[in-house]
């Protein structure tokens, strides 16, 4: 089944059609102060062309489109989260020398509530960052060795 809307005092037009899935719009869809070109809009897709503009702003780079649930939808850097059930591996093979080198590199303190296992040494640098000393496990002689400098 088809057919066509008149949508707002503009006269915009938006075709539907339920055998397809499809919803098509004008030349662009205008919500508030913003507009986008749209194309076609159905059960999975929404193709656009042009910016998205919200609340007459169109992001930054890497910028995400969110909302707080209960204001105006806004840009922002999106937020990292890491599923706390989920094993999450680092391939980067950069080994550390001191607090500011290595694969992973955390500015402020790191809490851990359980084990550490390292296959190498664990440092320690001093205000400079140049590692001062590190311990690390002698398989040959079965010992933890220290070492300074």
């Amino acid at each position: 089944m088809a057919g066509n809307y008149q949508l707002g005092e503009l006269g915009q037009v938006l075709t539907s059609n339920v055998n397809s899935n499809t919803i098509s719009l004008g030349a662009s869809l205008s919500i508030g102060n913003s507009s986008v070109n749209a194309t076609t809009v159905s059960t999975n897709n929404l193709s656009i062309t042009g910016q998205i503009i919200i609340n007459g702003n169109s992001g930054l780079s890497t910028y995400v489109l969110t909302s707080n649930g209960s204001s105006n939808a806004y840009w922002a850097l999106p937020t990292p989260t890491i599923n706390a059930a989920a094993t999450v591996a680092f391939t980067n093979a950069t080994a550390s020398t001191s607090a500011n080198s290595g694969a992973i590199i955390t500015a402020g303190g790191l809490g851990v509530n359980g084990n550490i296992y390292t296959a190498g040494r664990v440092g320690f640098s001093n205000a400079t960052n140049v590692s001062v000393v590190y311990t690390y496990y002698n398989q040959t002689l079965g010992t933890l060795d220290t070492v300074f400098g």
